[in-house]
C-alpha cells in the first residue's frame, strides 16, 4: 500500500517512534505481514473456471490454514471469491448458514476480533455465486476495503488478520493487495495495520539518539546554506 503522502518531518517521525514504542511495550502481540505477491493478480491469478489452494505458510506465515481461490468455479455452485479451510475462516455479514455468504467489508482502522461473525459451517466467502437454483453477488469493494479472517490456533483460540481487496461486479474481478495478522492468539487487529520495520526497536536509545543526531546535522547544514 502506498500512502497518499510519504513526507514526514523529523518531529513527526520522532513522535511516531515514541508512540509505537509505547504501544509495543504494553503488549507482547506483534503484527506479521503476509507476502501476497503470488496471488496479487486479478482473481488471484486463477484462470476462469478454475480454483487454486495455497497454505498460509506459503505467504510467509507460521499459521496453519489454507486459502482457496475460486474464479467462477466450484463443486455444486459457481463461486468467485475466497474460501478459508483447515482452520481459516473469513468474516461475513450473515449470522446464519446459507448457500451464499457475503464477505464483510471492513474500512481501514476497523477492529477485527472475536466480536465479528465468522461462519465455520459455510466456509465460502464469495463475491459472486451462481447456480441453477440460487445466485447472489456482493456489493463492490472499492479502494481501501479489507476482508477480516481468523485462524484456529489448535488450542481453542484464534489469530486475527486482514486482506486488502477490491471487487468489481462490472468485470467479475477481485484483487488482493496486502495482508497481515496478529501473532498472538486472541488479540484483535486493525484493518490495514502492518508491521513497522523502518523504526528502531522500542527502548533503543542508540536508535533514537541516531535520529536526533541526524536531525541536528540537517538543521546545521540548512543554516549554513542559508
Amino acid at each position: 500500500m502506498t500512502s497518499a503522502s510519504t513526507t514526514m518531518s523529523l518531529g513527526n517521525y520522532l513522535t511516531a517512534t515514541v508512540t509505537v514504542g509505547t504501544l509495543a511495550s504494553s503488549a507482547s502481540a506483534a503484527i506479521v505481514n503476509l507476502d501476497v505477491s503470488t496471488i496479487s493478480a486479478a482473481n488471484g491469478g486463477v484462470a476462469l473456471g478454475n480454483m487454486s489452494s495455497l497454505s498460509l505458510a506459503s505467504l510467509g506465515s507460521s499459521l496453519t490454514g489454507t486459502i482457496d481461490i475460486f474464479n467462477a468455479s466450484g463443486y455444486f455452485f459457481s463461486y468467485t471469491g475466497l474460501s478459508g479451510t483447515n482452520g481459516m475462516e473469513f468474516a461475513i455479514y450473515q449470522t446464519e448458514s446459507s448457500e451464499f455468504t457475503k464477505p464483510r467489508n471492513f474500512l481501514a482502522g476497523s477492529v477485527i476480533d472475536s466480536d465479528q461473525h465468522f461462519d465455520f459451517l459455510v466456509s465460502y466467502s464469495a463475491f459472486k455465486m451462481d447456480s441453477t437454483v440460487f445466485s447472489g453477488e456482493s456489493p463492490d469493494f472499492g479502494s481501501g476495503s479489507y476482508m477480516g479472517f481468523r485462524v484456529d490456533d489448535g488450542n481453542g483460540s484464534y489469530n486475527y488478520g486482514w486482506l486488502e481487496v477490491t471487487w468489481s461486479s462490472a468485470t467479475d474481478t477481485f484483487q488482493i493487495f496486502a495482508g497481515a495478522y496478529e501473532d498472538q492468539p486472541g488479540v484483535g487487529i486493525l484493518a490495514g495495520a502492518t508491521a513497522i520495520t523502518a523504526i528502531p526497536e522500542p527502548g533503543s536509545a542508540m536508535g533514537t539518539l541516531g535520529i536526533l543526531a541526524a536531525g541536528m546535522m540537517i538543521r546545521r547544514r540548512s543554516k549554513k546554506a542559508a
